[in-house]
């Protein structure tokens, strides 16, 4: 973890401090990467419930066809 905070701080993507060095602070690149990288997950996530949808439709589509008419 604390290879990552280095590495986020080297690309000025945040700011440690305080006494200890415990204090994180996000600058504005980070909280633009942060944002980038939500809005990719809810789009991955998105997409994901879409296949999925499909894949109940087609499902439930075959199920009815295999049904005798009423």
């Amino acid at each position: 973890m604390l290879t990552v905070l280095r590495d986020a701080e080297a690309q000025d993507l945040i700011v440690r401090g305080g006494i200890a060095n415990n204090e994180i602070t996000l600058l504005p690149r980070g909280r633009d990467a942060l944002e980038m990288m939500i809005a990719s997950l809810f789009l991955y996530m998105a997409e994901c419930a879409a296949i999925a949808l499909q894949t109940c439709k087609a499902t439930a589509d075959r199920s009815a066809a295999a049904l005798p008419p009423a």
